[in-house]
């Protein structure tokens, strides 16, 4: 009866050292499975997700390396009320022209009436012709406001024919466009034939004629 007891304790015993060796297996296999290759124990796993987000286009990587440049050459951005302490603050700045066009050209679209035609005034004296069709847009739409319209028209007259001939033929061909007159009156001055509607002869005569200026 003895014997039988102390090889039951026996086999109980190695069940029990069983059971701990499998348990400690278990943990170690745990562990292994959330630690990177190469980290220190213990250390949890760094988990990377990439993002959906689409990556920023060329001019949205340039407009905004511009407008932090235009934050730090004009110092604390302060709390601004009105119209005319947005445009103070630009025109007082010390930064380059380009900068200062750009911040106008950002603001007219935001304006309305006198405010933003005085705007578009202090823009077309800032633009430089380069920055010029960067305002082509308030141009050629029928529906930006007249005064707008009539300013930019004004400046781009006085401006060379690489940028004057190429808008006036784009406003031209817009239907309904208030200044297609104007704009067709300009490009008669500078071609003795008259082609009516016939784009294609246009385009074809201002692209002539500005490949034998540049020549």
């Amino acid at each position: 009866m003895r014997k039988l007891l102390i090889a039951l304790n026996v086999v109980g015993l190695l069940v029990w050292l069983a059971l701990m060796l499998a348990n400690r297996s278990s943990k170690t296999n745990s562990t292994a499975a959330v630690t990177p290759p190469g980290s220190p124990a213990g250390q949890p796993a760094v988990v990377t997700t990439k993002s959906n987000a689409p990556a920023p286009t060329p001019t949205e990587l340039a407009m905004a390396k511009k407008r932090r440049e235009f934050e730090r050459l004009s110092g604390p951005a302060l709390p601004l009320q009105s119209y005319e302490d947005r445009r103070d603050e630009i025109l007082r700045a010390t930064i380059p022209t380009e900068l200062k066009a750009e911040q106008f050209l950002e603001m007219v679209p935001q304006l309305k009436g006198e405010e933003q035609e005085e705007a578009v005034k202090h823009l077309a004296n800032l633009l430089s012709d380069e920055m010029f069709p960067a305002a082509a847009g308030f141009l050629t739409n029928a529906d930006t406001p007249e005064k707008v319209r009539e300013v930019l028209m004004a400046d781009l007259l006085n401006r060379n024919e690489k940028l004057k001939l190429p808008l006036c033929l784009a406003i031209a061909r817009t239907p309904d466009h208030p200044q297609a007159e104007d704009a067709m009156k300009v490009l008669t001055t500078y071609f003795p034939e008259d082609y009516g509607s016939n784009w294609t002869a246009w385009e074809t005569n201002v692209s002539n004629r500005l490949t034998n200026d540049s020549q």
